[in-house]
């Protein structure tokens, strides 16, 4: 009887294991269900992939099906769930605070009516409301507003052997239109409206994330780029080439096309007489 009841105890135990490891690893496979193009991720001021959450507020406002995962990391670098639905006119959010270590670590799903957006001039946010005791829940929220922040400068040169200088800390713009003739703007400025552009084009670009950039390829007329951020306490630098045809590197390259569009607009720089 007692080598029975051993084996029936055992049985139970092995029983109770394989139950518990079943469970763990359904929840492991349910946080790569999705594939990567619907996903989107946000750190702090850092989002990939925010033109699916824009796709899935279009068919959410059209009662079609879809689903998607956000996932945001706090500031320890804890990642967050937000498993999001659309059945019909309902919308089901799913939060997974699981792997928050600093939090409860729970997984509860809210009924809600609608999701939000809304894009300035200076912040980017999407909330889903009317959710339960008329609540909402903060999907995405960024500013680029510059005056938010303690210090914010940056210096863009590029061209062959740097013939445009932008340096927003010194307040500075020098021009080399040729071998001997440069054009030094002092005191040179943009308006906080451009300054945010920037930033928010700065944002969209991921500047916060590490990337891998190149200047080495043979293209003639290579034009080799270098920027420099100033963000609070935080320094980030970059250097890459038009020739860059990497993901990390097209990105870079649209954030300083888009600076470079900025400066164009700029009384300072359209009032330059070598280049009318």
């Amino acid at each position: 009887m007692r080598w029975i009841n051993g084996v029936l105890i055992g049985l139970l135990l092995l029983t109770g294991c394989k139950h518990f490891t079943e469970i763990k690893t359904e929840h492991h496979v349910q946080k790569n269900i999705l594939p990567t193009s619907d996903v989107v991720k946000v750190e702090h001021t850092s989002i990939e992939n925010l033109e699916r959450l824009d796709q899935f507020v279009l068919f959410a406002d059209q009662h079609k099906e879809d689903r998607i995962r956000l996932i945001k990391y706090t500031v320890e670098g804890h990642p967050i769930y937000f498993d999001i639905s659309v059945t019909g006119s309902e919308i089901m959010v799913t939060i997974d605070t699981t792997e928050d270590k600093y939090g409860s670590p729970e997984v509860r799903t809210y009924p809600c009516k609608s999701i939000d957006r809304v894009i300035t001039s200076t912040e980017i946010s999407y909330n889903v409301k009317g959710c339960p005791n008329d609540n909402e829940i903060e999907l995405v929220y960024v500013s680029h507003d510059v005056e938010k922040e303690n210090f914010f400068a940056f210096q863009l040169k590029y061209g062959t052997n740097d013939v445009v200088e932008i340096n927003t800390k010194e307040n500075k713009l020098e021009l080399k239109l040729n071998e001997n003739n440069t054009v030094n703007v002092a005191d040179f400025q943009f308006t906080n409206e451009q300054l945010n552009k920037i930033y928010k084009l700065m944002i969209d670009a991921n500047y916060l994330n590490d990337k891998t950039l190149t200047s080495k390829c043979n293209q003639p007329n290579k034009q080799e780029y270098e920027l420099n951020i100033w963000i609070n306490s935080g320094f980030k630098k970059f250097s890459w080439a038009n020739c860059d045809q990497s993901e990390d590197g097209i990105e870079m390259m649209q954030l300083a096309d888009g600076i470079i569009e900025i400066l164009k607009e700029t009384n300072m720089y359209q009032s330059i007489p070598e280049l009318d």
